[in-house]
């Protein structure tokens, strides 16, 4: 004969089932009854003087040019992960005074750029929406022996990724690739974007990026170890209005679903000149990734700022724009 289950473990299995039940609850409805975008504010359409804007394929692409008096080359800058062309502002007027005219573009769901819902996100499709920009300006904007010179790519962090892709799409326009701090290897865990897949998951990513990561408490400490130093208020500033505007939460799970690298291996035959500046102190991509790198292309010449962080276009702009300038003036074969 079987033995009757003990009253105190019907209660606690009971009491556990409520508990999970109550739990699963929390989980797929509590983030639906808080408003995801609360203190957003609407996308600016000209957040600055020299704002322009370039639909590719639908997607509202923000971007910005400084035309050199007398051009002798041109540059195309990206933003890494969370930046916008504000990244930029200490290095426009010494490129533009060495002869170069600069391009610095947001990419989509960054910046001021579209946050349109379900978009692709890889960096195949971001070059392909930045060479159609790439194509107007040299087919309508520029002067015929600019528009026919090819472009010199420069990306830091995430956006050298994207800088890559580019330089493979069209390795015959490209004329140098220049990798700042850059992210070019596909490190995601490959059970991510699955579980972003999950309607309620999505959700509480936006309603954690609205109430924490985009608040001051956290973003100061994030951006101080991005810079090894903190940032001033001025650069607090530029990084926290983008990430106010309405729809920001909710690209990040469209980014994370969607994101991916082209492979990196195809540096190898990349027949493309590619140099890299680095934050001699970054710990967000540290030189063990420039040391992949070297590995892929032997060739590559690197520069290292001493004392930089992840940031040293930003925390060390008069070292970083000698270094940048020395490398577009540098002649190769």
């Amino acid at each position: 004969m079987l033995k009757k289950t003990h009253p105190f473990w019907k209660r606690l299995l009971k009491s556990a089932l409520i508990f999970l039940i109550a739990l699963l609850i929390i989980l797929v409805v509590a983030p639906y009854l808080i408003p995801a975008d609360l203190h957003s504010v609407a996308l600016p359409v000209q957040p600055y003087e020299n704002s322009e804007h370039f639909d590719a394929s639908g997607v509202d692409l923000h971007y910005q040019i400084w035309d050199a008096a007398t051009p002798v080359g041109k540059i195309l800058l990206i933003h890494g992960f969370g930046g916008s062309t504000n990244n930029w502002q200490q290095n426009i007027d010494a490129l533009n005074q060495a002869g170069y005219t600069v391009v610095t573009v947001d990419l989509p769901g960054f910046g001021y750029s579209s946050r349109k819902a379900g978009l692709d996100h890889s960096q195949a499709q971001r070059s392909d929406w930045l060479w159609q920009l790439l194509d107007d300006l040299d087919q309508n904007r520029f002067d015929a022996d600019l528009a026919d010179s090819s472009w010199s790519i420069a990306g830091h962090s995430m956006g050298g990724g994207t800088a890559l892709a580019m330089a493979i799409a069209h390795p015959e326009r490209t004329q140098k690739l220049i990798l700042i701090d850059g992210a070019i290897f596909d490190n995601r865990p490959s059970f991510v974007p699955v579980l972003m897949r999950f309607p309620p998951l999505d959700r509480w990513v936006q309603v954690i990026f609205n109430f924490y990561l985009r608040t001051p408490a956290q973003l100061q400490p994030t951006l101080a170890d991005a810079f090894q130093q903190q940032p001033t208020a001025e650069q607090f500033a530029h990084y926290q209005a983008p990430l106010m505007i309405q729809g920001t939460g909710r690209v990040l799970g469209d980014i994370v679903r969607t994101a991916g690298s082209v492979p990196a291996t195809l540096l190898s035959d990349l027949e493309v000149p590619v140099f890299a500046i680095w934050g001699e102190q970054d710990t967000w991509v540290p030189q063990s990734v420039l040391a992949q790198i070297q590995k892929l292309r032997p060739d590559i010449k690197s520069v290292l700022i001493p004392g930089a962080g992840h940031m040293p276009m930003e925390s060390h702009a008069d070292l970083f724009n000698e270094a940048l300038i020395t490398i577009l003036k540098e002649t190769l074969p």
